[in-house]
């Protein structure tokens, strides 16, 4: 019986061993806003405290409590319970009244870290519900580093773009397990429910070497509900007025004060039958998905560890569906996935900084679509991954993290009479070493910060470090090595500047992640063998956190220089029915610049910026040339407000969209009108809106309208009238094809 035991806890995981943030920092005040200087701060029922001699405070997370006590002489106590934040605001009441308390964090949900070495911008649960977040994909629409954009005008595909590339480039990862790539590339983030997401983390630039290769302009990583912090039943309902319709449905129960389970479940349905722009062709795909998620965690004093079973079945049916045709052009896409994956972490050492953990993931995933009847497709992939790493601390302020992992992916796919496999086996080691040099910012007996440039080693103690190197063995591609450094140094504790280096390297999946040429009726020529994409990233990052009359200002600039030593290029502008996939010609260069300015108005009131410009130049057969479809210039304006007790939420957000280049037409014949795809697209501007209303702590609902502006791209595909010809092509799609939109939901909780 033992060995039963110890087998079913050897394949669950471990869910918190990674964690990149384990303190909380922040200050403390008075009911108008002045800060408390002296303040004691410390986990309810332990010994680990500190004091806000200048007002404010940093403290390390505690295994032992998680709730907060914090008191001064004068004041009612504050007592809650805090897991996460490093810019928090304790406002206490004066005993003589009494008043309520309240923790604010006043950079927002959205924000990103001076404490942190990497540029690391986090998304927390709050900024998630101010969408109505149906997938992870959506999730970023007010957010500025993220772009979201539609890859043709019928499957409904987005596609996700980090630094200005393709979300190819981006390693996306759930709790630091990166997802299969392959044939769900472009669908991963849809499979994702928003309600299922409690935070993400975005890493700008090339990340760690802890979670693989795959990784060229950054990660997302994004944290799943738990049973033990989330709700025991949680309902959210959506629907729009185009029909689409969502239920999510998270359930928890803890079983024992170590063993816990939970269900997130997902239905989602759309039937509409619009066509406003009288092509015959629905402006948005009919869809049915089922989606769920099963987690058991056992939380042990020494063991860490969970099991999860996630499956989905995607359904989209879509183009001249009910049009009363005798032979419509029909795109149908049937996808089913099934993944196992879990962790397990030991921290049972004598030496308490030591741990180890092992995170391991089985994927099986299947494929049947058709994009007329003429472009069949099939596919099957098998994919399985395991990484096994130890952790020690060999200073107060300084982390290593060594070990190696292994990935095996087999697919198989079929287009027409073209198969495309491949099978991959990979394995290789890492070596991460991390520092920050002083474990925290001391005052001096003023209240500000000071420092000495006279004092040895002043640099240092300011000064952040993470350097690491993996080598991999790959059966197709050799030996990859990938060289990784991050570099910080903090003026003070409001303000950094960050530099970031190293390589990366990604296999292509050249079909996978351009679903939406599959909805033309070109020919596909594949002119050469193909290499594995590689690149070297280049970053700096200025965040600079200012204080302007008791609000916070936060200005937040990054550069990044990527250059390709290999990117497999697309070229559909040889002749205009194909498309050709080859090895660069010539190195491929991006330079992305992003400006972002959050500012606090007042506690209830937030202003937010991003501006955007990215040259983008791709080594074509014909020379250096901006890819088609591609915007230089975007932006993002939102306004939030949240009421007292946060009984009301409203954001406003406007996405503004520069000029892009139609793809060149060689050789269409004159009797297709090209006019509204030929030269340059305008300039557009997307505005939505967001309302939510808290009735009661368990109850919530919520409104909103989308495309307010009602832009669409009233031309979408080329030669529509004769759907199975070789001029036929969806792919020039730039803007939505659905005008404006409303919604509304509701959230129903048991606590």
């Amino acid at each position: 019986m033992k060995r039963y035991i110890i087998a079913i806890l050897m394949s669950l995981s471990f869910g918190s061993l990674m964690a990149q943030v384990d303190y909380i920092a922040g200050k403390v005040v008075d009911e108008s806003g002045e800060l408390l200087p002296g303040a004691t701060i410390h986990w309810k029922n332990t010994n680990t405290g500190t004091v806000a001699f200048d007002g404010t405070f940093e403290l390390s997370l505690s295994e032992e409590s998680d709730t907060l006590v914090v008191s001064f002489v004068g004041f009612n106590n504050f007592e809650e319970k805090v897991t996460e934040g490093t810019d928090l605001v304790i406002s206490l009441s004066s005993n003589t009244q009494l008043q309520e308390f309240e923790v604010r964090d006043g950079r927002g949900d959205n924000y990103v870290s001076t404490l942190q070495t990497a540029n690391i911008e986090f998304i927390g649960e709050g900024e998630l519900r101010k969408a109505a977040c149906c997938s992870l994909a959506e999730s970023f629409e007010t957010n500025g580093t993220v772009d979201v954009s539609y890859s043709d005008a019928v499957t409904g595909a987005k596609e996700v773009k980090m630094l200005g590339l393709s979300g190819a480039y981006t390693q996306l990862l759930a709790e630091k397990r990166p997802l299969a790539k392959g044939l769900g590339s472009s669908q991963l983030f849809d499979y994702y429910p928003g309600t299922w997401v409690k935070g993400i983390q975005l890493s700008k630039g090339i990340g760690t070497v802890e979670n693989g290769f795959d990784n060229i302009a950054g990660q997302i990583n994004f944290e799943l509900a738990k049973p033990w912090e989330d709700d025991k039943v949680f309902l959210n309902t959506f629907i729009n007025s185009y029909g689409r319709m969502e239920a999510n449905l998270h359930l928890n129960y803890p079983m024992t004060d170590k063993w816990s389970m939970g269900a997130l479940l997902h239905a989602s349905g759309n039937r509409n039958q619009t066509d406003g722009n009288a092509d015959l062709f629905l402006d948005t795909p009919q869809k049915t998905n089922l989606n769920g998620l099963y987690r058991i965690f056992y939380r042990g004093n020494y063991l860490k560890s969970q099991l999860n079973f996630h499956y989905i079945n995607s359904q989209t049916l879509s183009g001249q569906v009910n049009m009363g045709l005798a032979d419509p052009y029909l795109v149908d896409l049937d996808n089913e996935r099934l993944d196992l994956f879990g962790k397990v972490g030991y921290v049972g050492f004598e030496d308490p900084e030591k741990s180890i953990g092992f995170i391991y993931n089985l994927t099986r995933h299947n494929l049947n679509e058709s994009y007329g009847r003429l472009r069949p497709r099939t596919g099957q992939q098998d994919y399985a991954y395991g990484n096994f790493m130890f952790i020690s601390k060999p200073g107060p302020n300084s982390k290593i993290s060594t070990g190696f992992s292994a990935t095996y992916s087999n697919l198989n796919s079929t287009l027409m009479d073209l198969d495309y496999d491949l099978n991959e086996q990979q394995a290789g080691v890492f070596f991460d070493f991390s520092t920050t040099f002083k474990d925290k910012f001391e005052p001096s007996d003023s209240e500000t910060i000071t420092y000495s440039t006279n004092d040895k080693g002043s640099f240092l103690e300011h000064a952040g470090l993470i350097a690491g190197l993996r080598v991999d063995q790959h059966n197709l591609y050799g030996l990859l090595i990938s060289p990784r450094v991050s570099m910080k140094y903090n003026f003070n504790e409001k303000s950094v500047i960050r530099l970031n280096a190293g390589k990366g390297y990604k296999t292509p999946y050249i079909f996978s992640e351009n679903v939406g040429l599959l909805a033309t009726n070109a020919s596909f020529y594949i002119d050469e063998d193909l290499d594995m994409e590689e690149a070297w990233n280049i970053g700096a990052n200025f965040t600079n956190e200012i204080n302007l009359k008791g609000r916070t200002f936060v200005i937040n600039a990054d550069a990044y220089y990527s250059i390709f030593q290999n990117k497999i290029v697309l070229d559909m502008e040889q002749a205009y029915n194909e498309v050709h996939f080859y090895n660069q010609l010539d190195e491929t260069r991006s330079l992305y610049f992003l400006v972002m300015a959050n500012l606090e108005l007042n506690k209830n009131l937030r202003l937010r910026g991003a501006y955007k410009f990215n040259h983008y130049e791709v080594g074509f057969e014909n020379g250096l040339r901006t890819p088609p479809l591609f915007a230089k210039n975007r932006g993002l304006i939102t306004l939030e407000y949240t009421s007292n007790r946060e009984i009301w939420d409203f954001n406003l957000s406007t996405q503004l969209v520069g000029k892009q280049r139609f793809a060149s037409m060689n050789g269409v014949s004159e009797e297709i009108n090209m006019d509204p795809f030929t030269g340059e697209t305008p300039a557009f501007q997307l505005i939505n809106i967001h309302i939510n209303k808290k009735f009661t702590d368990k109850f919530e609902a919520y409104i909103g309208g989308e495309n307010l502006t009602n832009f669409t791209q009233k031309n979408a595909i080329i030669d529509f009238e004769n759907p199975f010809s070789n001029y036929f092509n969806a792919s020039q799609i730039y803007a939505p094809t659905l005008g404006i939109r409303a919604y509304v939901g509701m959230r129903w909780i048991i606590k």
